[in-house]
């Protein structure tokens, strides 16, 4: 049923990019732009997600996925990957290039924070936030390890899965 490995792997792709770009916007916004304690402690132990590969964090996430009840479903091909470090990383840094008279500037004329980062710091972030997402579906698209952990049936496996088994 390639149709359906093929509907499968454009749903999860998609759909696992809208989740990250969700959460690395607002991650990054709250580490660029906001002052909170223990911020920079948050950021390192963010940070040290780049440092473990996909393959190290298998078994936990699979037992997590397992006793969720999600096996075989898109959202357990998805669910480790809705924060990304890299992209998150990313974002932030772009934000912190944005001025800070820019923010002054739309505070004043009312704008709230969320309001700022949706109309103004994701609009000039639109090179990164596309680079971001080539990144992220070239990964997402080509994965084949966690995929065939977490799926039985054609119900949610992928087209890398699918390939896998054509050509036994």
């Amino acid at each position: 049923p390639f149709g359906r490995y093929y509907l499968n792997t454009f749903v999860i792709t998609f759909g696992l990019l809208l989740v990250q770009l969700i959460t690395i916007s607002l991650a990054a916004y709250a580490f660029a732009r906001l002052s909170f304690r223990g911020k920079t402690l948050l950021f390192i132990l963010f940070l040290t997600q780049m440092m473990l590969t996909a393959q190290s964090t298998i078994v936990p996430n699979y037992l997590t996925i397992s006793r969720l009840g999600l096996l075989d479903t898109y959202v357990a091909v998805a669910a480790p990957y809705f924060a990304t470090a890299l992209g998150m990383f990313m974002l932030r840094q772009t934000f912190m290039m944005i001025p800070k008279e820019i923010e002054h500037a739309a505070r004043l004329d009312g704008c709230s924070g969320i309001r700022f980062l949706w109309h103004i710091a994701l609009p000039l972030s639109k090179p990164t936030v596309l680079a971001f997402s080539i990144i992220s579906i070239s990964y997402h698209w080509n994965e084949f390890f966690w995929p065939l952990m977490v799926t039985d049936t054609p119900r949610a496996r992928t087209l890398t899965i699918g390939l896998g088994i054509f050509a036994e």
